[in-house]
């Protein structure tokens, strides 16, 4: 049990980082957070600001964490500040594919704190959700978030093109995925489970 523990608490912290359930106060961040530029443009196609109650609502369910295809978690850092939220969602049989998505506060952004919990979440899925493939959409006009992608291990799959409209202009949106034998001779790791 000490051990399970030890591993539990290996598998949510970071240097930078910790990754923790979802409160309402959290939640509350987040539904604001939603609406802000970067995080709008980032992660919706639509630049429309959507209500605060609907996006609690939504933040309310990707943290639960009833499903077992997936999870909802907080990332504070370690003066406990939230940061962002991480979330591994669509788990599927028989291919153990599973979504991964991250967003980190606008003050946040830049200080390594999303390629952390991006390693962490790709560990998650992996060693707990027993994934075989992580992968994930990005809009090819954040570079910044491509940029993370790449460094934490995930690669250009695919191109859905002109998948979003904005300013009288078409933009793609990118697959990218990590293998789970990727994951391992990435970091090194030995022995599987």
């Amino acid at each position: 049990m000490k051990e399970l523990i030890q591993y539990r608490n290996q598998l949510l912290q970071g240097d930078k980082i910790r990754l923790r359930g979802t409160t309402e106060s959290d939640r509350a961040i987040f539904a604001k957070w939603w609406n802000e530029d970067s995080l709008l443009l980032g992660n919706r196609s639509r630049l429309f600001p959507t209500y605060e109650e609907k996006n609690d609502q939504l933040f309310m369910e990707w943290s639960s964490n009833e499903k077992k295809d997936g999870f909802g978690l907080t990332i504070e850092n370690h003066e406990g500040k939230v940061v962002g939220h991480l979330s591994c969602f669509g788990l599927t049989l028989p291919e153990r594919i599973a979504t991964l998505g991250i967003f980190i506060g606008p003050d946040y952004q830049g200080h390594g704190y999303g390629s952390e919990a991006m390693r962490k979440g790709i560990e998650l899925a992996f060693e707990e959700l027993n994934a075989h493939k992580v992968e994930l959409n990005v809009f090819s006009y954040n570079d910044s978030a491509i940029h993370v992608y790449e460094k934490v291990g995930f690669v250009k799959e695919g191109v859905r093109r002109a998948a979003s409209y904005h300013r009288g202009r078409y933009y793609d949106v990118i697959t990218m995925g990590i293998l789970e034998e990727e994951y391992y001779r990435k970091n090194e790791i030995e022995e599987r489970k």
